[in-house]
């Protein structure tokens, strides 16, 4: 059993989209699912016939006879956080080429100074 939430990572869209299609196909779609204590799951075969109403595909690797074990819902989440720490250390290594070229600069005007007598003066 899937919460909507899930059953929207797991399709690749928002919760908004899983309540509108819920209620575009709720002849088709209320038999796959069950509301417990408020909260609404899906059966695997709801996330199935979700995933063919969006036309999203479902990576077949991750799902075995229907059933997305616990495993691989971590392993989608942890695909996730991977991806999410790639893009942070691309932009750390952006910011890092950014200051090792102030650095250089610093560093040419600083030599400059030096060999033009300036760096005397000014105490270097």
């Amino acid at each position: 059993m899937y919460k909507v939430s899930e059953a929207a990572e797991l399709l690749g869209v928002d919760n908004t989209k899983i309540y509108e299609q819920l209620i575009i196909n709720r002849a088709l779609l209320e038999p796959v699912t069950r509301k417990d204590q408020g909260v609404l799951y899906f059966e695997s075969e709801g996330v199935r016939l979700l995933a063919k109403v969006l036309q999203v595909k479902i990576d077949a690797a991750r799902i075995r006879r229907g059933i997305l074990t616990d495993s691989e819902r971590e392993l989608l989440k942890l695909r996730q956080q991977v991806e999410i720490l790639q893009n942070e250390v691309k932009s750390l290594d952006r910011e890092i080429m950014e200051l090792d070229e102030r650095l250089l600069q610093r560093a040419r005007i600083l030599a400059d100074a030096i060999k033009s007598g300036e760096g005397a003066e000014r105490g270097f």
